[in-house]
């Protein structure tokens, strides 16, 4: 059994000066992530491995923009809204299932599964008066079904360990936000 509990921090910041302007505009977003994953392997019989676990993630997200004129000094938060809404969180899990059968040293048939639940929650982005973008909460759940099935050959090339691969898949693009 293979467990990792993981953290992260994100911060990304941004300083605006519009060409012949004295406002200098601050961006900065942050994500905090924190995660937890298991994996384990078993032979079930001599020429197959199994192997299963799942992926839980979640973030937290915010975004704030200040600008502050350089010849003044006068600070403020406008516009009023940073680039994402503040406070959304953004939680995926993942359940996977995959099967190696491997009948000689040489060829290897593989077959997987993987389910995936994602959901978004975003809050109402703050709003700035007079600009005419008015943008609701947004509370979505997405889920997937993806698998894969390909097959693998190594080429009896002596000195180089070379392998073929060929497979067909079916996948999944988690939406972000």
């Amino acid at each position: 059994v293979d467990v990792t509990v993981s953290a992260d921090h994100q911060s990304e910041k941004r300083r605006i000066r519009r060409k012949g302007s004295t406002v200098l505009q601050k961006d900065e977003d942050t994500v905090l992530s924190g995660g937890l994953s298991a994996m384990v392997s078993t032979k079930l019989v001599p020429l197959n491995t199994l192997t299963g676990g799942f992926e839980l993630y979640h973030d937290w997200v915010n975004s704030d923009t200040r600008t502050r004129d350089q010849l003044t000094g006068l600070t403020t938060k406008n516009p009023p809204r940073g680039a994402f809404a503040d406070d959304s969180t953004y939680r995926t899990f993942g359940l996977y299932l995959q099967d190696e059968f491997k009948p000689a040293e040489w060829l290897s048939l593989v077959g997987g599964l993987r389910f995936t639940h994602i959901r978004v929650d975003m809050n109402e982005l703050d709003p700035v008066p007079g600009d005419g973008v008015d943008l609701a909460g947004f509370d979505k759940t997405y889920t997937d079904l993806s698998w894969d099935l390909h097959g693998n050959v190594r080429l009896p090339i002596p000195e180089i360990n070379l392998w073929a691969v060929a497979g067909i898949s079916r996948g999944f693009r988690a939406p972000n936000i």
